[in-house]
């Protein structure tokens, strides 16, 4: 969705809606969703992972296994912010597969968690 800026995530234990507002005309709207991948740029935000309390690497790369799992049950990491890199590429190909792994890990987490 171009020219549109995440303004709100809402949710009770699970997140239900984002409130997105369209730069060019400033008017919001609600977008049902189920999950989030937040891309902010060049920069790893390791601000806000701490924040979060991820657990980083000296060099502020998220720490995952191989099913892109964080130190955080529940949640995942993929992509350039990560420690999975593929023998030092840095590249779309590389996250969305990565993607894929934390989505895939992201989906029997659920599973489990409903027993």
């Amino acid at each position: 969705m171009w020219n549109r800026v995440v303004v709100e995530l809402r949710g009770d234990k699970m997140l239900r809606e984002a409130v997105i507002k369209r730069i060019d005309s400033g008017e919001l709207e609600k977008l049902p969703v189920d999950g989030i991948f937040i891309e902010i740029g060049a920069e790893t935000p390791v601000d806000f992972f701490r924040r979060v309390g991820l657990e980083l690497t000296e060099d502020g790369y998220v720490k995952v296994n191989e099913a892109m799992e964080t130190n955080i049950p529940g949640i995942y990491a993929a992509g350039d912010c990560t420690t999975a890199m593929s023998r030092g590429f840095k590249q779309i190909q590389i996250a969305a597969a990565q993607g894929a792994v934390a989505a895939y890990s992201a989906y029997n987490y659920i599973l489990r968690l409903r027993g």
